[in-house]
């Protein structure tokens, strides 16, 4: 039985299950030795007889114990040996696949629903025997060998029960199997006898050697135990047997990345298999819940306490883009009484507008208020866009109660930045201006006669001054025909 393949489907959002290998261990799980279909044929009785390949009626079923791990058994080898006339081994073909809780019955050609058919090996080297292979009914072993010589597994029976020595006493245990090729996989020269193997660990004791059309097969009871004379079975699990794994892994929360702002999080909830359960993230990181994300590929491994694996993969995606605002003006200076219309300028398709404070505003959830302060006030905005997106912005207004008066910064910085580039002078009932900037030794940086045009920290060559303190001089001629000269430090900020 294959682990399944499963998805899951949030946002956009894919999960499958993956097998990893971990350990697995191949069994034998059930053997047909004595199946006297024709007592006058003795050879009909058989694995393999090379000699008469259509005679063979016994046949070896194994089990992957495993439930998650898929085995190739290219270098594993079945073998047994009963007398001198009678041994064998095989080699599996590369590429035989037994996969988690599956079951592979070989045997001879009379064998139906084999799925090796050890007849059409003979004369590879897959195979080697005596001529007739055959598992005797009287004693007998059978062990399933790993490439390093190493037994997976084995099981030997006797005529009779609590023989338990007849390994040491009978003849039939002293030899060892012959060691078939293999052209992937290099054996040892010779395997293990039976009387060579630990009594109890390596070799199952099978008991009393069973009747005519029975088997040697394990019990039920899940500890692995054999027992003789129970109808054939194979294709069936006899014992122990482990429940295949339902290891599942399930998008509990996900959140995708908004406004590119790195707080996407995605949360996920193992069930099934045996816990306690391992996380791993493709960012290391190890934990059923990963937060702060930005827009991308994330993969979760989840591994149960057996070594099962179900893998998560997640696209998660950036909803929105930061938000681009701004408020024209950008500053503005006004005589007290005066209204000033303000436009918001963003390419976002913005839907809440947030005006504080709304004092002096004609509006404060509109996009273009009117704006009429009694005093200076620096007025905030706060907008959010379609997709959720949130920015804010500010505008300072400068409220002048004298008419005559007039209004010039003490610090600017020409960085480039969108912000105090430029020196102006603002005074709201000007008739006419001569504005100048000179550095500590005299000489004149810049001259305007029109408020609406500032100093960008250059000298008249078009040289960026220094950073340092300049000084500004100014004949302003207001509206009402009044004349005022003003004069002042200001200091250039790099």
């Amino acid at each position: 039985m294959m682990c399944t393949l499963k998805r899951i489907g949030i946002i956009l959002l894919m999960a499958w299950l993956a097998n990893s290998p971990i350990s697995a261990q191949i069994v034998l799980n059930e053997l047909y030795i004595n199946p006297a279909q024709d007592p006058t044929a003795p050879l009909y009785q058989s694995l393999v007889d090379c000699a008469q390949t259509n005679f063979g009626y016994e046949w070896v079923e194994i089990y992957n114990s495993s439930r998650c791990d898929t085995i190739d058994l290219g270098c594993y080898v079945l073998a047994s040996y009963t007398s001198p006339t009678n041994f064998g081994s095989f080699t599996f073909p590369a590429g035989t696949i037994i996969d988690p809780l599956g079951h592979l019955v070989i045997g001879g050609p009379n064998v139906a629903g084999a799925d090796i058919d050890l007849s059409a090996f003979c004369g590879t080297g897959n195979l080697c025997t005596a001529g007739n292979w055959s598992l005797n009914n009287g004693y007998g072993w059978l062990a399933i060998y790993q490439q390093d010589g190493a037994v997976s597994d084995a099981v030997y029976w006797t005529l009779n029960t609590g023989e338990p020595n007849a390994r040491s006493a009978q003849p039939e245990y002293d030899g060892t199997p012959c060691a078939p090729g293999s052209t992937t996989c290099t054996f040892p020269a010779s395997f293990k006898a039976a009387d060579q193997m630990s009594a109890g660990l390596e070799i199952n004791y099978a008991g009393r050697s069973p009747a005519a059309d029975q088997t040697i097969y394990r019990t039920l009871d899940g500890t692995g135990n054999w027992q003789t004379g129970g109808a054939p079975t194979f294709g069936a699990c006899n014992g122990p047997c482990a429940p295949s794994t339902d290891l599942l892994g399930v998008f509990d929360s996900v959140a995708p990345e908004r406004c590119r702002g790195a707080n996407g999080y995605i949360s996920v909830l193992a069930t099934g298999g045996t816990g306690p359960y391992e996380y791993i993230w493709n960012n290391d990181i190890r934990d059923p819940e990963i937060e702060e994300l930005v827009e991308g590929q994330y993969n979760l491994t989840i591994t149960d306490d057996e070594g099962c694996t179900f893998t998560i993969d997640s696209l998660l995606p950036n909803i929105g883009e930061p938000v681009v605002l701004s408020i024209d003006p950008s500053e503005a200076t006004i005589f007290n009484g005066d209204q000033l219309p303000l436009q918001v300028i963003s390419p976002n398709p913005l839907i809440t507008f947030f005006w504080e404070p709304i004092t002096g505003l004609s509006c404060g959830t509109c996009p273009n208020p009117r704006a009429e302060p009694r005093q200076t006030t620096l007025y905030t905005l706060q907008v959010v866009d379609l997709d959720g997106c949130e920015a804010d912005t500010s505008i300072l207004i400068t409220v002048i109660k004298d008419e005559n008066s007039s209004f010039v910064p003490t610090a600017f910085s020409p960085n480039g930045d969108g912000k105090n580039d430029f020196l102006f002078l603002r005074s709201p009932r000007l008739a006419s201006v001569d504005f100048r900037i000179f550095d500590r030794w005299g000489q004149e940086m810049f001259v305007t006669t029109d408020q609406g045009i500032g100093w960008n920290g250059n000298n008249k060559a078009g040289t960026p001054a220094v950073q340092g303190v300049y000084v500004y001089y100014a004949v302003l001629q207001f509206a009402n025909g009044k004349e005022r000269t003003i004069k002042g430090n200001v200091t250039l900020l790099r």
